[in-house]
């Protein structure tokens, strides 16, 4: 009977030993997969940040173009507008003058 106890003792203490083992090793594991886990964090952070510092660049300079093609587009109309009002006026001289060869 004592041999059955010692037999069990050992036998939970190997057991007991194992688990304890298997304890650190997933510890470590754990360990190991939360560095992995927080190091695609900053990962994914930096290539967030990059990626808005471009878009931000880009915006940037749409905008630009777009200011110098809204620029453009306001000189070459009030060139053409200017342009029809002169011939407007100059319409408007050789009608006066019809009407008074007319009279």
């Amino acid at each position: 009977m004592q041999e059955l106890l010692f037999f069990g003792l050992g036998v939970t203490t190997v057991f007991a030993v194992a688990g304890v083992v298997a304890m650190f090793r997933s510890q470590q594991k754990i360990a190991d997969m939360q560095s992995q886990i927080d190091s695609l964090e900053r990962s994914v952070w930096d290539t967030n940040d990059s990626v808005q510092k471009e878009l931000d660049e880009l915006d940037r300079q749409l905008d630009s173009r777009l200011d110098k093609l809204e620029a453009r587009f306001d000189s070459r109309f009030t060139d053409h507008a200017s342009f029809v009002d002169g011939i407007l006026e100059s319409v408007d001289k050789v009608k006066q003058k019809l009407k008074e060869r007319t009279v």
